[in-house]
């Protein structure tokens, strides 16, 4: 999926390669610690929400890497 949407220019090239259950989980981690910063209380709710959003995904990613490995 990212390197279609580098190919169509969403996307910089050093961001091809990066959807692995650590990066997301870093991701999470920066959302987390932009909520605790935000200035409003919907910033940081949204904020919480794409965490939790990044975390389903590194689940999902480490769900289907062990598929491939079976």
């Amino acid at each position: 999926m990212s390197l279609l949407l580098q190919e169509r220019g969403f996307l910089p090239s050093r961001w091809v390669g990066m959807e692995t259950p650590r990066e997301y989980r870093k991701f999470a981690e920066e959302c987390r610690r932009l909520a605790k910063e935000a200035d409003d209380e919907e910033g940081g709710r949204v904020l919480r929400q794409m965490a939790e959003a990044w975390l389903r995904l590194a689940a999902e990613a480490e769900q289907e890497g062990a598929a491939l490995k079976h």
